[in-house]
């Protein structure tokens, strides 16, 4: 009879990824990954199969992550404005409180390893966020351009906006401030 798996094991594995990914990119050995979760290479691949699995469960991991801290608070019937303040905060919130996950998810964005069906279990796992992303583009003048290219403006601001607060974090309320303020009325 097979052993059953632990989940503190591979929540471990998933924690060690992110961090040997954050430090040494997409390329680092899983034996370094193993080591670092205090697991032998075997028993990673016991967790998962191939290195390929491993990568998109970690973008799964940080995907829920994301949406989820990312919805928090927001009541989804208030004004546009208040959900999106709320989303604005939470995500600053969670960028500065999740360097390595920011760093490995923006690798794991364009990584071919990256398959169709974990991108679109991952957007699944943003449901709420895409309904407020219609509002968005319901909202204003980002109706009349592709969705693709407003997503990736607005993903933009809130990237440099998390950028800046990371490179100043005594600025980080002007900071946060200031970003909003420019998102809101980019889509207005």
């Amino acid at each position: 009879m097979a052993r059953q798996k632990s989940d503190e094991k591979r929540q471990a594995i998933l924690a060690a990824t992110i961090n040997v990914i954050d430090a040494q990119g997409l390329g680092a050995a899983t034996a370094k990954i193993a080591a670092a979760a205090g697991v032998s290479n075997g028993s990673l691949f016991t967790y998962f199969e191939t290195k390929s699995a491993l990568l998109n469960a970690v973008y799964l991991a940080i995907k829920a992550e994301m949406a989820q801290d990312l919805m928090a608070g927001i009541a989804r019937d208030a004004p546009l404005k208040d959900c999106l303040q709320q989303a604005w905060a939470n995500w600053m919130d969670w960028g500065s409180a999740n360097r390595a996950k920011r760093s490995v998810m923006a690798q794991l964005l364009v990584s071919s390893e990256i398959s169709a069906q974990t991108r679109r279990d991952g957007d699944a796992l943003a449901s709420d966020f895409t309904v407020l992303f219609a509002r968005i583009r319901d909202h204003g003048h980002l109706r009349n351009v592709p969705e693709a290219f407003a997503m990736r403006l607005i993903s933009n601001v809130i990237e440099a906006c998390m950028d800046a607060i990371a490179a100043d974090p005594a600025e980080a309320p002007a900071l946060r401030a200031a970003g909003f303020t420019s998102f809101w009325q980019m889509i207005q």
